[in-house]
Order: C-alpha cells, then structure tokens, then sequence
C-alpha cells in the first residue's frame, strides 16, 4: 500500500501513546490525521491540501469552518513535521507485521518493503502478502499447475478438482448400487453387469414380465415368475410377433431334442408351427416354420406367401439382437406353402438348417448375450408379401 501524495489524510493506527496527539491536528474535512497539512487563516484549523483544493473546486470560497467569506491558508510546515515524527503502526499489522516507527520512516522507507505487504497473484487474482507469494503459487493458488494423481493428466488445479475427478476414468469410486465395492470408473460398466445388487429383468421381460429385482434375487423371482404362470406365455398359441423362451437349453441340446410353437400369422390368420432343431447338425441349430391345417383356412388366399423374422434375443440389452428372414414368396415350392389337407401339419418346414451356430450362442461380449442361465429367448414377426427369389434351405 504505497500512499498517494494526491488523497486526503493519513489512514493509519498510531502507537497508544501518540493516539491522544494525533487527534489534535484532525483535517476538518476528511476527519483524519492531514497529509501535507495546511492551517486555515481565520479561525486556525487545520486541513490537508488535497482536500482544501478539493473544497475550493466544489464549493463557494468561505471557510468550511467558520464560514468567514474569503478562503485563506498556508503551509504548515511546523505541523507537518510534528504529525510525521507521530509513531504509527504499519499498514498490514492486520496480516501480522509488527512494525513501528515514525509515520515519515512508513511512508518513506516500510511500505513499500514490507514483506507483508499485500501484492496481486497474477494468475488467480488474489491478494497476499509479498513474503507468501511463493508458497501461494506452490499450494494455494487455484491457477497452479496441477496433475491428478490417478491418471496424471495436467491441468490447473482448479479445473482438476472441480471438473476433471468428477469424470477420470481411471479415479477409483465406490459402486452406486451400494454393494461398497471400489472400482475405476471406466470399469463401473463393466462391475454393473456382475454386480449382485444391480436392477436386472428377469429372462421372462421379453415375454411379459416387467419387474426389476436385484441381480441377488433373480433366480427367486424368476421360480416366482414360473410359478405364476409367465412362463406359460412361452408355449400358448398367439398372434405375431410372440416371444418364445427355451428353458434348460443345454439339456435340449444333448440330447437333441426339438422345440416346438404354434402360432397364429394375426387374427383369422394363418396356423403355424415354428420348430428348432437344437442339434440340427454337430454345431448348429436348425429352425423351421411349417404351415397347419388351421380353423380360418378357407377365409385365407393361397398359397401362403409373406416374410417370417426370427430373432435370437440379446438378454444384456434390446438392440443388437440376432436376425434372419424366411421368406415363403411366389416361387416356392408347393409343399412348403400350400393349404394343409387331411392332415394336421405340412411335412416340410420352410427355414435354415443352420440358422446360427453353437459357438456364437456361447460367445458372451460387454454388449450381448444371446444365453443366460440356461435360457434362449426367440421372438417371431411378420413383415409381410415378398415378390423377391428366396435363398433359403428346406427341411
């Protein structure tokens, strides 16, 4: 704080023992201690120059004490040297300096070395004093260079702190679900499809079924699930599109059985029957469609033509899921197609003898999962007539 020979008074604290001095020689304008003091020709007082030229330049020229027209006044050179031999304290004893001495040897010589004196940090803006100007930079200022001790990115600390941890995926952080185990955030994703106390559907969601329980509690609520009776959504005649779940699929597939479901193409529409073939060949499963002798079969245009699409559902997330086209079209072959008569299903089915191999159905990624405790969900639409050649097998 260096003093500015322009402002009013001195804004000091004096030494106790020259506080009660000090009040004598009060500006009679600014009420302070005058600077460069000037005494007042008729009535005595005294008053700082700045402010005796200020009150000249605003107001009329009688005095501002005694308000005697016609404002004179002269340098008081004898006061001015008794108010600077008056013992003061320095400008920043707030910010512990303890000096004292003559108010002359402050303005002279102290203020403007005082280590405490306080200086602007010229990357933050903050004030502090000349003496922890180093330190401030090193540990306190939120400007400074700073690295995250997980990842080691740079940046100020300020940035670091209040934007940077909030999203390093390498800070460790504790799971939201509350299971109190600690993981780096870019594996939180990763933790959640594990973690026992993650919200899942149960495997009956795709047919049905829209509650979420802990991943702790799924195999309870789905045994719930079954005994309800969700699980017989799975195997009733219905409308397209139907979800279709194949419990206990690994015993199917040794011992090489067959699924089967009927369905109905819409309302009044055509009767049908998918088959899986869980052990069509050494590695894959074969899926068919065959038409039936059904109750609207009279009502209904034939041959059967339309776009039968089959889905292997992914069981980690709707999207992604496992997709193929059956098409029954103009050219195809009369026993595949055609009205079923005098018996109750065609005796060839329409399909892909290996319409998707083991190995794929056992692959597990971040993002699918087409098996889940034993469970494969199908889902059957239809899309409509198709004019186009068919590339597709027959069983």
């Amino acid at each position: 704080m260096a003093l500015d020979s322009r402002a009013s008074g001195y804004d000091v604290q004096f030494v106790e023992r020259h506080r009660e001095l000090a009040e004598k020689y009060m500006c009679v304008i600014c009420r302070m201690v005058p600077r460069d003091v000037h005494q007042l020709t008729c009535c005595g007082k005294l008053i700082c120059r700045h402010c005796i030229e200020d009150y000249k330049r605003k107001s009329s020229h009688n005095c501002p004490v005694c308000r005697k027209h016609g404002l004179n006044y002269f340098n008081d050179t004898s006061r001015n040297q008794e108010i600077l031999s008056l013992k003061v304290f320095c400008y920043y004893k707030e910010h512990s300096c303890q000096w004292n001495g003559e108010l002359r040897d402050l303005i002279r010589n102290h203020a403007d070395a005082c280590v405490f004196k306080l200086v602007l940090c010229d990357q933050c803006d903050t004030r502090v004093p000349v003496k922890g100007l180093g330190d401030h930079l090193a540990s306190a200022c939120v400007k400074r260079m700073f690295w995250c001790q997980f990842c080691k990115e740079s940046g100020s600390f300020e940035f670091i702190q209040d934007t940077h941890l909030n999203k390093c995926p390498e800070r460790p952080i504790e799971c939201p679900n509350g299971c109190r185990i600690t993981v780096k955030r870019k594996e939180i994703e990763a933790h959640r499809s594990v973690c026992m106390h993650q919200l899942v559907h149960c495997c009956y969601h795709p047919i049905g079924c829209n509650i979420m329980v802990e991943r702790m509690y799924k195999a309870g609520h789905e045994a719930n699930c079954s005994k309800k009776g969700i699980k017989s959504l799975a195997h009733r005649k219905d409308t397209l599109p139907i979800n279709i779940c194949i419990d206990n699929f690994e015993s199917l597939k040794e011992n090489k059985e067959e699924w089967e479901q009927d369905f109905f193409t819409k309302d009044g529409g055509y009767f049908m029957t998918l088959k899986v073939c869980l052990a069509k060949s050494s590695d894959a499963i074969g899926c068919f469609f065959y038409l039936r002798a059904g109750p609207h079969d009279n009502s209904l245009i034939w041959p059967f033509r339309g776009i039968l699409v089959l889905e292997i559902i992914n069981q980690k997330k709707d999207e992604n899921h496992y997709s193929s086209e059956i098409r029954f079209l103009t050219n195809t072959p009369g026993p595949y197609n055609s009205r079923v008569i005098d018996k109750d299903i065609a005796s060839y089915g329409l399909g892909e003898p290996e319409y998707v191999t083991h190995t794929f159905l056992s692959q597990c990624t971040q993002y699918c999962k087409y098996l889940e405790d034993n469970k494969m969900i199908l889902r059957v639409s239809i899309k409509g007539i198709d004019n186009c050649r068919s590339s597709i097998g027959f069983s």
